[in-house]
């Protein structure tokens, strides 16, 4: 009879367990778990990490941004002007051309540099192609490597917050005027790799107001103004880490094998669990974080976690999946994230679920550029990813007294 007592005891704790869980993310299991009750255990599981590009580009975002920031490179500035004239150009000739690039904002890494002090110095190159802004361009294109000169034949030129005006050869712009040379583009490139480094941001056509213009005087004292009628930021990334980038952008794809040990349990909750490295976070540059010209962005990170349809990265249904779960966090702050994994991992040790492993992207992937960098195990002491699993085994009943 005692025994039967038992059982039928811990099924009644069983049972309060399940009610009291319901919601996968079993916000109560921690409690039972920190009273020591019997029969609740945690456990974590290892997982193995890759990250996954997901070429892309942001070809109509309202800031336009050059240099190098967090790991991020914006490698090239894509613009091309409508250059047509009512009535064409009358036998005019181009006497002088300025670029108007209008820069708001400059962020040099090194903090010991003023905004105003920081430069960046650029080349002019013609695009050898045509680009549209709804292209995912990952990549700069091909470009004519000799720089188009200014009046006076030179070819480098300092970007800055008090420098975005520039010469360019009247030569060029009246060949482009009168149709004799194709205007496909210009790439406005990195001369030299910056040192220290940092960022250049400007305003873009998208933003509705003040955008880029190339300015052009005439033998007969006239003047037209053209403004640029598309425009694109090429950005990449280059980093080893357990980087989720958005806008360029990667991936992070965690595996994992739950084992035979939790075959026959409850699962209360479980969660991934990673740390995040504030260092080398990115929520918004400056330009996007000042009230001015943008309404202030928001600097978290939102995040989509999903199980892939496929776990092999090469298949294109890898790229879709169920979604497990959706937040936001700061990228820039060092902090323990947990991610409850709701019903995932229920179905996982139960066999209702294929286990495709998991895959953290950016919510906002094709529309913002931003990054969040988790550390790996032993990085800077710091604990890698792992799942936490918060369960209890089945009660037993039993017909002996």
């Amino acid at each position: 009879m005692r025994s039967v007592l038992k059982s039928i005891a811990f099924a009644v704790i069983a049972a309060l367990l399940a009610s009291c869980t319901s919601d996968q993310e079993g916000p109560v299991a921690g409690v039972f778990v920190e009273e020591g009750l019997i029969g609740i255990e945690r456990d974590t599981l290892a997982v193995s990490v890759r990250t996954v590009p997901v070429p892309t580009g942001v070809g109509t975002g309202k800031l336009l941004q050059i240099g190098e920031i967090k790991g991020i490179h914006f490698e090239a500035l894509l613009m091309a002007f409508d250059f047509t004239l009512e009535g064409g150009l009358g036998g005019r000739t181009v006497t002088a051309a300025i670029l108007d690039l209008p820069v708001v904002a400059a962020t040099p890494e090194d903090t010991l540099i003023k905004p105003e002090d920081f430069l960046l110095r650029v080349s002019f190159h013609e695009l050898l192609a045509e680009f549209e802004e709804t292209d995912s361009i990952t990549a700069v294109p091909g470009v004519d490597a000799v720089p188009i000169p200014d009046s006076l034949g030179e070819t480098v030129h300092g970007l800055g917050i008090t420098s975005f005006e520039f010469s360019l050869s009247p030569a060029f712009v009246q060949e482009w005027l009168e149709g004799t040379r194709p205007h496909r583009g210009i790439a406005i490139l990195l001369a030299e790799e910056p040192d220290p480094t940092g960022l250049m941001e400007m305003k873009a056509r998208e933003l509705g107001s003040d955008p880029p213009v190339m300015r052009v005087a005439f033998d007969d004292t006239t003047a037209d103004t053209f403004a640029v009628s598309k425009d694109y930021a090429v950005a990449t990334f280059s980093g080893d880490g357990i980087d989720c980038v958005a806008g360029v952008a990667q991936r992070i794809f965690f595996e994992f094998d739950p084992g035979d040990d939790l075959d026959s349990v409850v699962v209360h909750y479980a969660a991934l669990v990673l740390t995040v490295d504030g260092e080398r976070g990115l929520g918004a540059t400056r330009g996007e974080s000042s009230p001015s010209p943008l309404p202030e962005l928001p600097s978290d990170f939102p995040y989509y976690l999903y199980t892939p349809n496929s776990a092999d990265p090469e298949d294109p249904a890898f790229l879709d999946g169920t979604g497990v779960d959706v937040g936001t966090f700061l990228p820039y702050e060092t902090q323990v994230l947990e991610i409850p994994l709701r019903g995932f991992m229920p179905d996982v040790v139960r066999g209702l679920r294929v286990n495709t492993g998991l895959v953290f992207q950016s919510n906002i992937e094709t529309l913002r550029i931003q990054r969040a960098t988790f550390f790996s195990a032993g990085e800077d002491g710091q604990q890698g990813p792992y799942i936490e699993v918060i369960y209890s085994y089945p009660a037993e009943f039993s017909g002996s007294s």
